[in-house]
């Protein structure tokens, strides 16, 4: 019992940093009908941007590195979005999807580039203090990314269901051309829907640093494209089923990282996720098909 609760602490930890990478990529499914594996390669900009900050600013720590790395996200969200996604928008959605896998190449093989491929460590974001009680082993770093998850995913929920940005981005996910005509410029939308996930991708790459703190710019792409795996497990366009998929991936993989299957992770969750789009292709909470 005390090993279950172990995993679901970790589990709970983990799941957080996917739940925001997974919010981000339904948001901007709900407006390109596209899975974008970009966001891996945001989020690994993400992790090495709030790697430097602490560097170069480390009397700053939690209160620069995640705002920093969130604002460079953004700005990179915004750019990937006018240059090569609205170019391609009224393209079929093939072209939309290889574009999307080439973008997250090129970015991390740029950052393999440009910061080579030695792993570093990732500065202590805070402080290394851990709470054991009655067998479970709690650190100060998994409290720290459970409450400023939990903190933007309320943020996000106000942007998208109390603001007039927040209207027309639901608009424009049901219905693109009648939110047009009515006025949404949908530009504007869609850049501020690019910007604001990807924010949340690079959030999420300072918070998963913390937990892991060994980088590396291919390797560290990979809980990206967990939280897009977790997207579509919950369903993408789906806020709740982002949640559900990404607290789900992350107990399944560290429940399994305490066996001897560990070094199989990764394959029984993307086992996992063909499981579930065999049985409702739509994900967990995703509209029923046709």
């Amino acid at each position: 019992m005390t090993g279950f609760l172990q995993s679901l602490v970790d589990g709970t930890a983990l799941g957080a940093v996917y739940v925001l990478i997974a919010l981000g990529c339904s948001l901007m499914h709900g407006v390109l009908r596209l899975i974008n594996f970009a966001q891996a390669g945001v989020f690994m900009v993400g992790t090495f941007t709030g790697c430097g900050l602490l560097i170069l600013l480390p009397a700053g720590s939690l209160a620069v590195a995640v705002p920093g790395a969130m604002v460079t996200a953004a700005i990179l969200g915004i750019v990937i979005e006018r240059w090569v996604y609205r170019p391609l928008r009224t393209s079929p959605s093939p072209n939309l999807f290889v574009a999307s896998i080439g973008v997250a190449l090129l970015i991390g093989y740029g950052g393999r580039l440009i910061l080579g491929s030695s792993p570093r460590e990732f500065p202590m974001l805070v402080s290394d203090l851990r709470f054991q009680s009655a067998g479970l082993d709690i650190s100060a770093a998994q409290l720290t990314v459970i409450g400023v998850a939990l903190l933007l995913m309320a943020m996000l929920k106000g942007v998208v269901f109390h603001t007039r940005m927040g209207l027309a981005m639901r608009a424009i996910a049901q219905n693109r051309n009648s939110a047009q005509l009515v006025g949404v410029n949908l530009n504007l939308v869609t850049a501020f829907i690019f910007a604001l996930g990807s924010a949340l991708a690079g959030a999420a790459g300072v918070l998963h640093a913390s937990l892991h703190p060994v980088i590396e710019p291919l390797a560290t792409m990979g809980p990206g494209i967990m939280g897009i795996v977790a997207a579509i497990i919950g369903g993408l366009g789906s806020l709740r089923g982002a949640l559900a998929g990404g607290l789900l991936l992350a107990l399944l993989k560290t429940t399994i990282a305490g066996s001897p299957g560990a070094p199989y992770g990764d394959a029984v969750a993307f086992g996992l996720l063909m499981l579930v789009l065999f049985f409702k292709p739509t994900g967990l909470f995703g509209p029923r098909s046709v």
